[in-house]
């Protein structure tokens, strides 16, 4: 039996024998990072990838969006479903997780939502800190989490944000609308 390992940065992963570093409940439950295009089109391997971010522990994927902290089944979040990158393992167990999970959704409502600054990967880096992995998301999946792109945000085309789900391209984003709208199911439910 294999099991997958992070190298490069957790990009690339390579199969090594279960066991050799110990059992399971040594190392932690694994964290997978799943990482969906935004659009139509394969931009996940490009030098601009504009991709959603969900977070696997215990069996569930948990994303943000302006529908707040959802959970789906992992890889189901749409069919736009692109890599699975093993993150590392964390040391809490599932009382804690959900503990970690429940507050995250009253620190993350909907109506924070914002294309950038406030979005499923900003979440996805804030969970994983909380899971005790640290920053270990490859900076190339997090490039509109950081909130100084903020202001840019003005600039991007209408029609883009619609696309990406997005009512609107302020900056401000009070009232904006992601993808992740009506999906996932609510987190209590998994609680």
């Amino acid at each position: 039996e294999t099991e997958m390992v992070p190298c490069d940065a957790g990009i690339v992963c390579q199969q090594r024998p279960v066991g050799v570093e110990g059992s399971e409940a040594r190392r932690g439950t694994p964290v997978m990072l799943h990482v969906y295009d935004a659009f139509d089109y394969a931009t996940v391997d490009s030098s601009m990838p504009v991709v959603h971010l969900g977070v696997e522990i215990f069996d569930n994927e948990f994303f943000f969006g302006d529908g707040g902290v959802r959970f789906t089944k992992p890889g189901t979040y749409n069919h736009k479903h692109r890599h699975e990158v093993l993150l590392g393992h964390s040391r809490l167990q599932k009382p804690q997780v959900y503990k970690v999970i429940t507050d995250l959704k009253k620190a993350w409502p909907g109506e924070r939502y914002c294309l950038c600054g406030c979005n499923c990967q900003d979440f996805a880096v804030e969970f994983c800190k909380q899971l005790g992995l640290g920053n270990c998301i490859p900076a190339r999946y997090t490039r509109f989490a950081d909130s100084f792109l903020a202001p840019i945000t003005d600039l991007i085309p209408m029609s883009v944000c619609q696309h990406l789900g997005s009512q609107s391209n302020s900056g401000s984003c009070p009232g904006v609308s992601s993808s992740s709208s009506g999906k996932g199911s609510d987190v209590s439910d998994v609680l």
